[in-house]
This record gives structure tokens, C-alpha cells and sequence, in this order.
């Protein structure tokens, strides 16, 4: 169900549970070779031909009413335009899932995460406030911790190293390089590049997001 797609990193699991979420048209064979064929580009740092399917694939699940795939193509694609250094596209395909009341809450939590995080990254308190006022997330979703990180409410090392031991495996890479990402905007060099080890270390394959975004922000943390 779709409660399975919010990991989005096992990308054969993703697509067989977003199959049988979904009863549109789109569900059967194109839509799913699509989706394969995207993330088979984004594992060989082919971005711009993955968002090149990623935006057919959400264009025909919106024509559909197909939400969930929508959905889906439209985060996937905000990662390639982020790989392609176009965050302000990254930022409207967040906004797409963000204001669509029928996202599922297991993608628009990841959107909400991926979204403010880019938007501390890039010292944008502005589109910070605005991407967290888009969606009110349940207290139970998996992102809620890593959203009280980058709010403040979590800072120290401990704090963070206690949530992180709470949370599913998957999800684990995700809080790790949001710890990274607000220990360097805070100017914690040595917090910064420890959480990023540890996000890295914790992605297997080593092509699971963020792993691919963590080693482009690698630069910016060397010594």
C-alpha cells in the first residue's frame, strides 16, 4: 500500500507497491518501465535524461488522476533537478507535491524534508518558513524528527544519535545528512562532517538519496 513508498530508496519495491496502490490505467507496464528506466539514469548520474521521463511520467499520472504516481515522478524529479544544480526547479516540484491535498503523507513528508533542507543549505529562511507552512505533517510521520532538527528543537550530537537509533533503517541516511546540513549552517564544521560520514556509510547501495546529493555537498566540507 502506500504506506510502502515512503522509503523510496528500494526502487523495485517502490514501484511494485505504487502498482498495487493504484487502479488507473497508467498502472500497467509504460508508467512502471518508465519509473524503472528513470532510476536506472539516476543511478548512472544521467539526471537530465531521468527528469526527461520523470516529467512524461507525471504528466500522463496527472492527465490520469493518478496522484500517488504524480506524486512520486514529481519528487524523483525535484532530486534531478537538485543533481543538475537547478534548485529552483527542485523547489516547485516540492511545492507541486506540497500543495496537492491528495499527496500521499509518506511522499509529502518527504517532500516537506527534502525542500527545507535545501532551503537551509542554501541560507533561505524565507522559502524555509514557507515549505513548512505548506503542510502540517502528523506527529507519527517517519520525517518529523528530522524536521525538529532542522527547526532547532534537536541540535546536540546526542540528541540527534538518540533519534536516529529510534528510527527505521531507511530512514536513517535521510536524518543523518540533515544533521550535516544544519551543523554547517550553524558553523559546526566537525559535526557537519562526521554526520555526513555517517550518511554515507549508512546508504546501501551506495546510490540511495541523499547519498547521491550528500557526495555533491562533499566540496563544501572539506578540510
Amino acid at each position: 500500500a502506500l504506506a510502502g513508498l515512503a522509503r523510496l530508496q528500494n526502487s523495485e519495491y517502490k514501484l511494485e507497491s505504487l502498482s498495487r496502490s493504484s487502479a488507473t490505467p497508467m498502472s500497467s507496464g509504460l508508467a512502471l518501465e518508465r519509473l524503472r528506466m528513470a532510476r536506472k539514469d539516476m543511478e548512472n548520474d544521467e539526471w537530465g535524461e531521468a527528469a526527461a521521463l520523470l516529467d512524461t511520467v507525471a504528466e500522463q499520472a496527472r492527465r490520469d488522476g493518478d496522484t500517488a504516481r504524480e506524486t512520486l515522478a514529481l519528487l524523483e524529479r525535484a532530486r534531478c533537478a537538485k543533481m543538475m544544480g537547478d534548485d529552483a526547479q527542485a523547489f516547485q516540484r516540492y511545492r507541486r507535491i506540497l500543495t496537492n491535498p491528495e499527496a500521499p503523507s509518506s511522499i509529502a513528508g518527504l517532500a516537506q524534508l527534502e525542500a527545507a533542507l535545501l532551503a537551509v543549505r542554501n541560507d533561505q529562511p524565507e522559502a524555509f518558513d514557507t515549505t513548512l507552512a505548506e503542510r502540517t505533517l502528523p506527529s507519527t510521520n517517519p520525517v518529523s524528527g528530522a524536521l525538529r532538527i532542522l527547526q532547532g528543537e534537536l541540535s546536540s550530537p546526542d540528541q540527534i544519535t538518540d533519534l536516529i537509533r529510534e528510527l527505521p533503517a531507511y530512514l536513517r541516511n535521510d536524518v543523518l545528512l540533515t544533521a550535516s546540513v544544519t551543523a554547517f549552517a550553524r558553523g559546526e564544521l566537525d559535526v557537519a562532517r562526521e554526520f555526513h560520514q555517517q550518511c554515507l556509510e549508512a546508504s546501501n547501495p551506495e546510490g540511495e538519496w541523499p547519498a547521491p546529493w550528500a557526495r555533491r555537498l562533499a566540496p563544501e566540507l572539506a578540510p
